[in-house]
């Protein structure tokens, strides 16, 4: 092989060399930026990502009065499993928040009990249908004998008020008994809204606040 050939041969290899660096270095190796669009809500930080590799996802955000449904690629869920071989920016979605409202009341029988009662209700932020209810009495006896004597009677005045009296669930310790029922949107009449809900627990002595 003459000088004049294996230099040419060098060359070649040279510029292979070369190239190869180049193709890892920009290609291989480039980088992306995958933005993150909160509409709103809490930051979310920028990430780095090398071609073809997935970026991590992120906490999620927060937006208050919202509950935060995904991250989204031009209207479509982004699935965090996909390479990323471009920039790309990823925007969340939200909905509106359930509402929620906790009704209160306390009640005495002088000689006999106090009860303290609560209800939660959660209604559509849209709509503002019920969609889910739970409430608990705690009746505080002034003895434990009062307790055994009236527990039947007033269990039974209780959870008749429940749609099934088996969901009502009671807890005894000492002069203190406390029955609840939790789930159950049939606590109350769901036929009406919230504001007819509302209306019709406040006329029953609770005082109602929307948290």
């Amino acid at each position: 092989m003459n000088k004049k050939t294996l230099a040419i041969i060098l060359s070649l290899a040279f510029v292979m060399v070369i190239a190869i660096i180049l193709w890892f270095v920009f290609v291989v190796n480039k980088k992306y930026e995958v933005s993150f669009d909160s509409s709103g809500g809490s930051t979310v930080e920028t990430q780095q990502v090398v071609n073809k590799k997935t970026v991590i996802k992120p906490n999620d955000p927060t937006k208050e009065k919202y509950d935060f449904t995904g991250w989204y690629l031009d209207n479509e869920l982004f699935d965090f499993a996909t390479p990323i071989t471009e920039n790309i920016q990823l925007t969340a979605q939200w909905v509106l928040s359930d509402l929620v409202m906790v009704c209160k009341t306390e009640d005495e029988k002088p000689g006999i009990a106090t009860m303290q009662s609560e209800v939660t209700l959660k209604f559509d932020a849209t709509t503002n249908d019920i969609k889910d209810a739970s409430g608990y009495a705690v009746i505080t006896f002034v003895d434990k004998a009062t307790l055994e004597k009236l527990k039947e009677e007033v269990k039974s005045m209780i959870c008749s008020k429940a749609p099934d009296e088996n969901k009502c669930i009671e807890t005894i310790k000492d002069n203190v008994m406390k029955l609840e029922v939790n789930n159950d949107k049939n606590l109350v009449d769901v036929s009406k809204n919230m504001e007819g809900i509302q209306r019709d627990l406040e006329s029953g002595g609770f005082v109602c606040e929307l948290k």
